[in-house]
């Protein structure tokens, strides 16, 4: 922190997935800075999630230092995807011209099937996000993949025993986007399900502080 991270103005912190997980394209930033939304909104990820730090976070130290930084998580651990690889590339470079440290050569192409390779479609901005955890341990069957919008009330999850007998579900506690879930068939109590995104409304505020229970 003392040597490397105070030198900077600008952080951008790439990640994957941990082990066992897999996760969407996003960014986690505090959309309340004007400076970080705007470097979030630059990457063009598939979802943006609001949070304001304060929570032992690379990003969160660095913000208290006053250094404008995100995270930006890139998919699975393990795996080269090509093209969250190419979209995240293409992100930081778009942040480092905005900021006039490179000139990127290039014009945003109209809606096509060129517009894909430099992002997806439509970025969703959520509020918050939490995970959401297992009661009981046992073989874990997670059904919505990551990207995909859910409804209150809908089965996201079971644990069964190892005669496939069903032990517990879990139903969405409320409406959102999965931004991430567990990919590890092999569960213990208050392990991970899936991570839901709050998709803000237009007439929301975003919350001064904002946090996730990771």
């Amino acid at each position: 922190m003392n040597k490397v991270i105070s030198q900077f103005n600008y952080l951008i912190d790439l990640h994957t997935a941990s082990f066992g997980r897999v996760n969407s394209y996003y960014v986690r930033a505090d959309m309340n800075d004007p400076v970080s939304a705007i470097m979030a909104r630059l990457q063009q990820p598939q979802i943006v999630l609001h949070n304001s730090g304060q929570d032992g976070t690379l990003r969160s130290a660095a913000s208290a230092r006053g250094i404008r930084a995100i995270t930006v998580e890139i998919g699975n651990p393990q795996l080269f995807q090509s093209q969250y690889v190419q979209w995240s590339y293409i992100g930081v470079m778009r942040i480092l011209d905005h900021l006039e440290m490179y000139t990127l050569d290039y014009q945003e192409p109209a809606a096509s099937d060129d517009q894909v390779a430099l992002g997806p479609p439509n970025t969703i901005l959520c509020s918050k996000g939490f995970w959401i955890y297992t009661k009981t341990g046992g073989v874990l069957e997670v059904y919505p993949g990551v990207n995909t919008i859910i409804r209150k009330g809908d089965l996201i999850a079971r644990i069964k025993n190892i005669f496939g007998n069903v032990v517990d579900e879990y139903y969405a506690p409320c409406s959102g986007i999965v931004i991430g879930r567990s990919s590890n068939p092999v569960a213990m109590s208050g392990d991970r399900i899936i991570h839901l995104g709050v998709i803000k409304k237009k007439s929301e505020s975003l919350p001064k502080e904002a946090k996730e229970n990771y």
